[in-house]
């Protein structure tokens, strides 16, 4: 099975992230495809490293292949914590669920069949890349060997945080009993201290394989104080710089500005640290101390704050954002689109109009994304705001860079109104953004049930079909909307059985993939087949096996409701031969389960 969104989540991604339609002005390729995010579980030290997370990776002869595995469904695994942040970042809200009922536990009273097991082995199984200084980079190397009798694909690679990639093939074979050397570099960040981190490699077919990586970090120049506190007595705290190897070296820069820096280079630098210069700028508690010491760049620490000093900077920041007066050079200076934007997404849009009135701002502007202020206010639910605009003058079609109108943006808030209050002046119920979505379509997938109602009883065709997915508004909320979306939609005469024209897959295979429990139960009951193929073959059995993030309970309702167990995909896999290959943490249950069912 191919590790890689299929066409549909890529555009689907595509079709709602604004800001990257925003940032090229033009709609990504239908075609493109993108690594599967794997489930993580933590590192064990064996021969076999089962891994998870991020260092910097070089691979030196990864071979790139397409090779297929034998038993797999085109279909692509997607954890449920990445599904809800892709919700979340499209739609602007939180992900949760509404689903509480637990799965059903299957008795099981023999061990359930073995879940695959990795053949994959890192070499060593852990990796150490020494001691470095905070400015320089710390690598090494390690081999990965194919340990089984079967081509064996690597699909991606993945480091955590703190450290780089680089020159991995996705997609690298391994034949049986060949090896791949793969550099591994971490970057030292300015602080002296333990790291550890973790590279993942997706297996296509198989566990990932999880490496830990470790390596100690010095620093250069050794500050006397860390962190440092603040002196309410004197005002003032002196901070000793010394270079370890007797290096003269200045201090080039320091964030916030809060000391004089002196100016001729000597081992033992010291900084007085001014704190009324410090409350009349301060943002943060972090320092940042640049230098140009060869071997130590930059240092990072913290101010520590008593529990008074942490009310007195609360109150500092708390004021500042109540004044509401931006930071420009020139305060007289009209604010720019995506400064009001920022502020009207913060709530204060009355205080957008207060700048528009006095003339340090315009009704028409535009943030940085091509996102008129009164989209922005419509998808926010500030009838208030919208209704003002409207009145200086805003363009009730005016669409940003991927034709996406007010009212599109309105379907996203939470709160109908701005949807009503659109609709009241005349917008367009039927307009299609640049990829043949319509207002109902972005209610459907990433808006409320109310604005789906409320676009329902404006007369929206709940069977309308974007030009380039093929979705409609059922497809769009039985995959990621409310389920109360989806009742609303059926019972507006939404077509249940309606496929996709990128993978021909219907609103239940959605729903299962994707979407919500609920909604699944409710397309069930109302006649969508259970036994239905994508272009692949795959029923939605198959593909609910194959994904980490379809629990037990959903995999229960399409048995129960007469998938059919024996069903083969276009490779000759069955959904149990396909559930072998999961490696969450209900793999076994849903395994042990299907073996019951097969009996």
């Amino acid at each position: 099975m191919k590790n890689q969104l299929p066409k549909t989540i890529i555009l689907a991604m595509l079709f709602s992230l604004s800001t990257l339609f925003a940032a090229c002005e033009k709609p990504s390729e239908a075609s493109a495809k993108t690594e599967a995010v794997s489930d993580t579980v933590a590192p064990e030290k064996a021969t076999a490293t089962v891994a998870a997370s991020k260092p910097v990776l070089t691979t030196a002869d990864g071979k790139s292949s397409k090779g297929e595995s034998k038993q797999s469904a085109s279909v692509t695994k997607l954890d449920a914590n990445t599904l809800k942040a892709l919700n979340s970042s499209l739609s602007g809200r939180n992900a949760d669920t509404e689903d509480t009922k637990q799965p059903l536990k299957p008795d099981v009273t023999v061990d359930p069949p073995a879940i695959v097991e990795q053949v994959i082995v890192a070499i060593p199984a852990e990796l150490d890349l020494g001691t470095f200084s905070t400015s320089e980079t710390g690598s090494g190397s390690v081999a990965l060997k194919n340990t089984s009798d079967k081509p064996v694909t690597i699909t991606r690679a993945k480091a955590s945080c703190g450290c780089t990639t680089s020159d991995f093939k996705n997609g690298t074979v391994l034949q049986p009993g060949d090896s791949t050397e793969i550099s591994v570099t971490m970057d030292g960040k300015g602080r002296a201290r333990k790291m550890s981190k973790t590279v993942t490699f997706t297996i296509e077919g198989y566990p990932s394989l999880r490496l830990p990586v470790t390596a100690n970090t010095v620093s250069y120049i050794n500050l006397d104080k860390e962190p440092i506190q603040i002196n309410d007595e004197s005002g003032t705290t002196l901070v000793t710089l010394t270079a370890l190897d007797d290096q003269p070296f200045t201090v080039t820069s320091m964030l916030p500005a809060i000391a004089d820096l002196p100016t001729e280079p000597a081992s033992e630098v010291q900084l007085l640290m001014d704190w009324d210069t410090f409350w009349d700028v301060v943002q943060t508690t972090k320092v940042t101390i640049r230098t140009d010491h060869p071997l130590c760049k930059e240092i990072t620490t913290n101010i520590r704050l008593t529990a008074e000093q942490r009310q007195k900077l609360n109150k500092i920041i708390s004021d500042r954002r109540a004044n509401g007066n931006l930071p420009t050079k020139d305060p007289t200076r009209p604010l720019t689109g995506d400064q009001l934007a920022r502020y009207i997404t913060s709530g204060r849009g009355s205080q957008v109009l207060q700048y528009i009135a006095d003339g340090l701002g315009k009704y028409d502007a535009v943030n940085k994304e091509g996102i008129a202020l009164l989209s922005v206010s419509a998808e926010a639910g500030d009838a208030e705001t919208a209704s003002k605009l409207l009145e200086l003058g805003a363009q009730l079609e005016r669409v940003d860079r991927v034709s996406r109108t007010p009212l599109m943006h309105a379907a996203r808030s939470k709160d109908p109104a701005t949807i009503y209050l659109l609709l009241d002046a005349g917008a367009d119920i039927q307009a299609r953004d640049r990829l043949g979505g319509t207002p109902l379509s972005w209610a459907s997938g990433f808006g409320s049930p109310a604005g789906v109602q409320a676009l329902i009883d404006a007369g929206a065709d709940a069977n309308t079909v974007d030009s380039v997915l093929g979705y409609t508004p059922l497809v769009w909320a039985a995959g990621f909307g409310d389920s109360k979306s989806v009742a609303i939609l059926l019972e507006a005469d939404a077509d249940v059985n309606v496929v996709d024209a990128a993978e021909k897959r219907s609103p239940l295979m959605h729903a299962v993939r994707t979407g919500k429990t609920e909604s699944l139960k409710l397309l069930i009951d109302a006649g969508a087949s259970v036994t239905a193929i994508d272009k692949d073959h795959a029923t939605p059995l198959h593909i609910g096996v194959a994904s980490n993030n379809v629990s037990l309970d959903k995999i229960q309702l399409l048995v129960e409701a007469g998938a059919d167990i024996q069903a083969k995909d276009a490779s000759g896999a069955t959904a149990l031969d396909i559930a072998k290959a999961r490696s969450d943490d209900e793999a076994a249950l849903v395994v042990a389960y299907l073996v019951e069912q097969s009996k």
